[in-house]
């Protein structure tokens, strides 16, 4: 996964660019993507796809030195994303308006966009860089780019359930010279559609890798289906680094996928943090879960203590460097276990009278095998209402639902209780 990130990581990945579309290529080269394409100018309801952004060179140079002070072969975030073209002289006065760097990280370069309204031209650059710009006497700024007309790309890929209720795994693509943020999401997610494609689904899964917030809209305006058969949805982001695993949970907190991926998190036996809706990352999450949509949306990242997700945001810190392989597999370990949740809950009807004879079944629990669900399995049987699943036993019970399910499937098996389809959209 790592590899990949560091396929895509220094693309022009602006939303509409041919970095963007290169970073697709790679991952189509990983599964079988398909790609949709939307020109610009396109409107959808009150968006306007943007025109497509190219970057040639930036760069500052000492005009009596001839040294290039700032310069995007070095750095792709050493120009603003967007920049209009510019290339003349220019004094320092003027230039220090156009040139950023980040009061509170000065080590990094910030990643600064430009890129849909108020449209101008600048560089960004470290404190350090700043200071030595600032001591030229001569300076020349050199922006080669260029707006043109050309095509938003999405990538897609499907695992066909037997259902057409549908759950959407987002990443997005978008955010040049950015690592972790969220390439990271993307990578989890390729390796997850590796794992699922060769197995039969009742879900139909659909994987999209797409720009962040036009992304998600456009999609949802040229697929009327994804309202009426989208029942839940996870975005994968900021998944590398070494923070802990964060649930931001969807719109109303409390719906089935909200309760599967926070009892997954909980069993991990590691710390993990949750926040309510919009409280870390407000980007695809808060199109999913908007009103006529209405499609509830969690996202997994990791958070660092603080007001940024991690230290490195947006900014030249957030390369491969910072990524931990093992991390982007514990990601990976969680969503499928929450998939597997998913996909095998039931609701055991019971067709006995009063309490079963275990015995005759099979179904007694020896202490030595399974003391944690021995303890419980009185309480498992008085759970058995006809309305609880198998998920909402174990989680009730802080079970491992591997045993739970184990135990009331062969109470199926031997027709003591009929199963039931969870319906995800009903929960």
């Amino acid at each position: 996964m790592k590899e990949l990130i560091k396929k895509m990581w220094r693309l022009n990945r602006a939303i509409v660019s041919t970095g963007f579309n290169t970073a697709l290529d790679c991952i189509k080269q990983e599964i079988d993507l398909k790609i949709l394409s939307f020109e610009t100018g396109k409107e959808f309801d009150t968006w306007k796809i943007p025109r497509k952004w190219e970057l040639d060179e930036a760069y500052l140079i000492d005009m009596d030195t001839g040294k290039k002070l700032l310069d995007t072969h070095d750095n792709i975030l050493h120009v603003v994303i967007g920049s209009l073209p510019f290339d003349s002289e220019i004094e320092k006065e003027k230039l220090a308006r156009h040139l950023h760097y980040d009061k509170k990280r000065p080590e990094f370069i910030p990643c600064v966009y430009k890129y849909y309204d108020n449209l101008d031209w600048g560089f960004c650059c470290t404190k350090a860089q700043y200071d030595k710009v600032m001591k030229s006497q001569r300076l020349k700024a050199v922006i080669k780019t260029a707006y043109s007309d050309g095509e938003l790309k999405l990538g897609e890929f499907t695992v066909k359930g037997k259902s057409p209720d549908t759950i959407y795994i987002l990443s997005h693509l978008d955010g040049p010279g950015q690592a972790n943020d969220s390439l990271s999401g993307a990578a989890v997610s390729v390796e997850l559609v590796k794992r699922l494609s060769n197995i039969q689904t009742y879900y139909t899964y659909k994987f999209l890798y797409l720009p962040g917030t036009i992304g998600p809209m456009v999609y949802l305006h040229s697929n009327p289906d994804v309202v009426k058969n989208g029942v839940a949805a996870i975005i994968l982001e900021m998944l590398g680094n070494n923070s802990t695993l964060t649930l931001q949970h969807s719109l109303h907190k409390d719906e089935y996928i909200d309760r599967v991926l926070h009892y997954i998190l909980s069993r991990e036996g590691k710390p993990f943090k949750e926040r309510d809706f919009g409280k870390i990352i407000y980007n695809g999450e808060r199109i999913f879960n908007a009103p006529g949509i209405d499609i509830p949306t969690v996202s997994l990242s990791r958070l660092e203590s603080g007001d940024l997700p991690f230290h490195e945001y947006r900014t030249s810190g957030d390369s491969p460097d910072i990524i931990d392989e093992s991390r982007l597999k514990e990601a990976v370990d969680v969503v499928l276990k929450t998939i597997n949740i998913l996909e095998n809950d039931f609701v055991p009807v019971r067709k006995y009278f009063g309490i079963p004879f275990l015995s005759k079944y099979g179904l007694w629990v020896e202490w030595s095998q399974y003391p944690e669900l021995r303890v419980q399995i009185n309480n498992i049987l008085f759970l058995l209402n006809n309305n609880n699943s198998v998920f909402e036993i174990a989680r009730e019970l802080n079970l491992d639902y591997k045993e739970v399910y184990e135990f009331i499937n062969k109470m199926a098996e031997n027709k003591l209780v009929d199963k039931r389809q969870v319906f995800i959209s009903e929960n």
